[in-house]
């Protein structure tokens, strides 16, 4: 199962992901797109409903539409495989560092800074930002090699890289705020 997750807005997109999706179901890849979190408008929810319901998708997406509570989290990204971000345009996703926190490897687009945040083969990969067939590309390798899935799922279980851990995180705001105080 595939998790797309956090506020539906258009830069995320979640339009490529479905498209990508539509390109594995035709190739015979069988997978599950998860879809959970707040679209931004109303005309938003009914494209997006819309679209889950054309037949290339019907049976291969899940919508958990609306504000998602911390107290789902675990559970939905527990269900799932992999959780997929493939930005059109980003500096950063905090999504990357909460798939990691629940033990869960990703997939981005190579946009913004995004690709500093997985490490290649170890905490996720990188897809090329050129549309859904790159995306698809890039998930059907990773599904194929269940070997690499399930040890960077291992890896990611047994806690984030430590750069994004919390005692570094802190650490390192703590030193920028010490060294903005000397001045």
């Amino acid at each position: 199962m595939l998790l797309f997750f956090g506020f539906l807005k258009p830069y995320k997109g979640l339009d490529v992901f479905l498209d990508a999706l539509s390109l594995l179901g035709s190739r015979g890849v069988e997978v599950l797109g998860y879809v959970a979190g707040a679209p931004v408008t109303a005309q938003q929810e009914r494209n997006l409903r819309a679209r889950a319901a054309q037949a290339d998708l019907v049976d291969m997406v899940v919508l958990r539409l609306g504000f998602v509570d911390k107290s789902e989290m675990p559970a939905i990204f527990g269900a799932c495989d992999l959780t997929v971000a493939p930005y059109k345009i980003a500096s950063q996703s905090g999504v990357i560092q909460m798939s990691y926190a629940y033990g869960r490897p990703v997939v981005v687009t190579d946009v913004g800074g995004l690709g500093d945040d997985v490490d290649e083969g170890e905490t996720g990969t990188i897809a090329e930002a050129s549309g859904p067939e790159a995306l698809a590309d890039t998930i059907e390798r990773l599904l194929s090699d269940s070997s690499q899935l399930a040890a960077m799922t291992e890896k990611l279980e047994q806690g984030p890289p430590e750069r994004f851990a919390w005692d570094h995180v802190a650490a390192a705001h703590l030193a920028y705020i010490t060294s903005r105080l000397e001045r």
